[in-house]
């Protein structure tokens, strides 16, 4: 019999996982985003420093380690953004399937005890369910054009929060293997959405798998349809 050897973590989080690879591979393409024929393209350098000022900007918010955000997205840049900068201030990220309906999306939201959501700025009735049953509710930053004034709430712009409250200064939050990085909610196509909860652990773990059975290299290209 063969001895078994565990796989052992070189990181005791995501974010250190993440930093790694920007370190390592500053100019190697990290997001290529193309949508109506515009293309948005990314370094791990680039997105690095946009994290780390979101980042901060959500810090400057109030925000802090246990916070639960929710993150309700189509798969675009923010979205990466956003899963990388909570989970660097050890906030917890809630993500939510945007094609639920209004009274699903406010339910998970009470449920989860949203400090924060991060949604399309077209989205404001559903914004208005949530809040109406989520006291826990104090931010909403926008991803788009549109203009969302609401009552008793702050709201922000997607990119404004990274410019104008977001920094470069380091952030250091210790966070470990076993902390929670997320909690991901089903689609609920039988009863209510359910919440799956995801650590730090899960992710850099998955992501180590994933480069030993795949054997995948830096210089590879993955596609996300």
């Amino acid at each position: 019999m063969s001895n078994f050897e565990p796989l052992k973590s070189p990181y005791k989080n995501v974010n250190e996982a993440f930093e790694d690879a920007s370190k390592n591979y500053p100019d190697n393409v990290a997001i290529a985003f193309y949508y109506q024929d515009k293309e948005t393209i990314y370094t791990y350098k680039d997105l690095s420093d946009i994290v780390l000022k979101f980042a901060n900007g959500l810090k400057s918010l109030g925000f802090n380690k246990g916070d639960h955000i929710g993150i309700v997205l189509a798969n675009v840049p923010e979205f990466v953004i956003s899963f990388y900068s909570i989970m660097k201030i050890g906030a917890v990220g809630c993500s939510i399937i945007k094609i639920l309906k209004p009274n699903e999306i406010a339910d998970i939201s009470k449920n989860a005890e949203l400090k924060g959501l991060i949604i399309n700025s077209d989205k404001k009735r559903v914004v208005k369910k949530c809040l109406n049953v989520t006291p826990s509710l104090k931010h909403v930053i926008t991803v788009g054009d549109k203009e969302m004034e609401l009552e008793g709430v702050e709201t922000h712009k997607f990119w404004e929060a990274v410019e104008e409250l977001g920094s470069l200064t380091p952030i250091n939050v210790d966070v470990e293997l076993d902390d929670w990085a997320t909690i991901n909610f089903t689609s609920g196509t039988t009863e209510k959405p359910k919440g799956t909860i995801y650590t730090n652990r899960n992710y850099v773990y998955a992501a180590l798998a994933q480069k030993l059975s795949t054997k995948l290299t830096p210089e590879e290209v993955i596609v996300l349809v």
